[in-house]
């Protein structure tokens, strides 16, 4: 079991340095795609990484919160790879979506602890359940005062930590690193 996670400000291109890591590797490829489209915006931008996956032999898995259940969907694990995109996607729908976390989305630290400990645990599941894995993330700058914004933002860094501490390699690709 391998772990890659590939992190960046968003726009940084750590999309395309995940697939052709992936692309890289003589394995199946399941691509997890997290997000959940809430608007046009939303649309273009799952268009968009669609159509940057065209022909490279992914599965797509569309699993917006949960992901550990993925690994019911995916065969040959030993032979497989997965690449989640992306985590910052999946912390915003498991703190405002999900059934076992919405009693847990007023901000606290127990609240942010508990929902960083439930998605790492799906990573660590899902991960054990294939021979790559590779995770992209966002990092994200913010100074405001925005209580939901923060809290999101703080578990985001949290996972974001626990991620780089859990993965046998990971690629920074901030802008401002």
């Amino acid at each position: 079991m391998m772990i890659r996670l590939v992190i960046g400000n968003p726009g940084s291109g750590k999309s395309k340095i995940a697939e052709d890591i992936v692309c890289g590797m003589d394995l199946k490829r399941y691509y997890i795609a997290t997000m959940k489209v809430c608007d046009e915006e939303g649309k273009k931008r799952v268009l968009k990484h669609k159509k940057n996956r065209e022909g490279k032999g992914f599965i797509t898995l569309e699993i917006p919160y949960k992901i550990a259940d993925a690994k019911d969907k995916i065969t040959d694990g030993d032979r497989s790879v997965i690449l989640i995109e992306c985590m910052s996607n999946l912390i915003g729908n498991e703190i405002y979506d999900d059934d076992r976390t919405s009693k847990l989305c007023k901000p606290s630290k127990e609240a942010a602890s508990a929902i960083e400990k439930l998605i790492m645990d799906d990573i660590r599941i899902l991960s054990e359940n294939v021979k790559e894995t590779v995770i992209v993330s966002n990092e994200f700058d913010f100074d405001g005062d925005d209580e939901m914004t923060r809290f999101y933002v703080d578990i985001t860094d949290m996972i974001n930590a626990g991620l780089s501490e859990l993965a046998d390699e990971v690629i920074d690709v901030r802008k401002n690193f």
